[in-house]
């Protein structure tokens, strides 16, 4: 398999989507959605006033860049690509990024240049206030020889959207800048033309997009596999498509015919895979091979989840800790109902009993537990969690976790995690161990939502109530659990 292409193939087969913008300035702009290894949480989706329709970005809840997880081979599903071009003569340069900013708290991306000199697009010397509308903005500086480079990108700040990159050099701006729609428009000359042969690593690549990571109480998952394509000649390929599943022998992945309109760069593919009803609760890795003839170009994988039996309990009263009684885990009764005074007033009584919840209505499409999405909007609540997991052995798993407001998680008992106060949920992945027994471990989750801020009239109060937790063997890779 080749997971991977090196930075000198990339360099030649994207360089049919580079152009140069018809100034001797020497600035090359090209499309955001032209990738090269994309990985999540950055996708290609469609995006009303985007030069061509799409953009590369992330949705609410996805970004959140921490400074261990820096690099292009490092982070847990934060988002990476990257973007070969040449220059003509050495200098300094700006990155450009016409972007579509959500609010104050998504108004930036991370970009460098062959690995170096990691800079943000949007807030490196202060807030970008512009929000709503494409605009383009710049990164500090690069010094860079004349010759081939590899733009990386990576994920910082979750819903954001860019649309083109254009690099130019230093006191150069894009003509536009500020208003939307006005991107720079490109000559129709490469700004160098690639050799024409068989396809090779960078004439063929792909993306996956996926609407959810979080497969749905049906068993299913929706994919988008863009395959993108600059010199090659290739008027079909194929698709190979690897659930995961570790089926009976025989049961293989599935392959899947595309044509290649003349023309065309990108073209989308959608893919469904779908898990049996006794496909076990667990994480899972949906490999896409693209396929030139027999030969495999290119490999991504993204990691998706099929959910355990999540019990959700609440919405209790500020502050109420049913621990001890629940026996920390131990000693859940899924049939029984707590007291009602526990209840915040007004809220039902039936509300007062476990409830098994469906994917739709618990997670978002990141994978995070959203107490709002199950009980609306809410300000100065408790919910409990519980949940029973099997382990073919004894272990140690790593644990990755986001919370918002404060949390404490017990496993078989004891409080293995706990932290206190309010934290933006994307913003704070929390990293430690678990020791797992092998056999059946239970997991005891309570979750408050702080009383304050209130939220303005018809509007949102400025924080969430969220919770994830991802028990890795290693920063990408899912531990071997299922649930029961």
């Amino acid at each position: 398999m080749t997971p991977r292409h090196t930075a000198p193939a990339l360099a030649i087969g994207a360089a049919a989507l580079l152009f140069a913008c018809g100034s001797s300035a020497g600035e090359i702009v090209f499309e955001a959605e032209h990738c090269l290894a994309l990985r999540p949480n950055l996708e290609i989706h469609r995006e009303k006033g985007a030069s061509g329709g799409l953009a590369v970005g992330t949705f609410e809840g996805g970004g959140g860049n921490h400074t261990w997880l820096g690099g292009m081979n490092s982070s847990i599903d934060i988002g990476t690509c990257e973007y070969p071009f040449r220059l003509e003569r050495a200098g300094s340069y700006v990155v450009w990024a016409r972007a579509w900013w959500s609010d104050g708290c998504g108004n930036s991306i991370l970009v460098s240049v062959d690995g170096r000199g990691r800079h943000a697009a949007g807030d490196e010397h202060g807030e970008d206030p512009v929000i709503h509308r494409w605009h383009w903005v710049p990164s500090d500086p690069f010094t860079l020889a004349g010759g081939e480079h590899v733009l990386n990108v990576m994920a910082k700040e979750d819903d954001v959207r860019i649309d083109q990159w254009c690099i130019a050099p230093a006191g150069w701006k894009p003509k536009g800048a500020g208003r939307p729609g006005e991107a720079p428009e490109p000559a129709m000359e490469p700004n160098y033309v690639p050799r024409r042969a068989k396809p090779v690593s960078g004439d063929l690549d792909m993306g996956l997009w996926r609407r959810s990571e979080v497969v749905d109480s049906r068993g299913r998952i929706e994919l988008v596999a863009y395959v993108r394509r600059s010199a090659t000649d290739a008027a079909k390929v194929g698709l190979r498509v690897d659930s995961g599943e570790k089926r009976p022998e025989g049961v293989g992945p599935t392959e899947l015919e595309v044509a290649l309109p003349e023309g065309r760069v990108l073209v989308p593919v959608p893919v469904t895979v779908t898990y049996p009803a006794d496909s076990p609760r667990s994480e899972k890795v949906i490999r896409v091979t693209l396929l030139s003839g027999k030969v495999e170009v290119a490999q991504r994988e993204v990691v998706v989840t099929r959910p355990w039996r999540w019990h959700i309990l609440g919405r209790l009263k500020p502050g109420v800790e049913l621990d001890e009684r629940l026996g920390r885990g131990t000693g859940v009764d899924l049939g029984a109902a707590v007291p009602r005074e526990l209840l915040r007033d007004g809220e039902k009584p039936g509300a007062a009993r476990w409830e098994e919840a469906k994917s739709e209505t618990l997670f978002d499409r990141y994978g995070r537990i959203d107490f709002e999405r199950y009980y609306g909007l809410t300000v100065g609540a408790t919910a409990y969690l519980y949940a029973e997991v099997h382990s073919p052995r004894e272990q140690t798993v790593k644990s990755f976790m986001n919370n918002d407001d404060d949390v404490r998680v017990y496993l078989n008992g004891d409080r293995v995690f706990t932290k206190a106060g309010g934290h933006p949920a994307e913003g704070f992945l929390w990293r430690t161990e678990f020791r797992m027994r092998k056999g059946t471990n239970r997991f005891l989750v309570r979750v408050g939502q702080s009383s304050k801020p209130k939220p303005p009239p018809g509007g949102h109060p400025p924080n969430y109530w969220l919770f994830r937790m991802r028990l890795r063997r290693s920063a990408h890779r899912p531990a071997e659990l299922w649930g029961r």
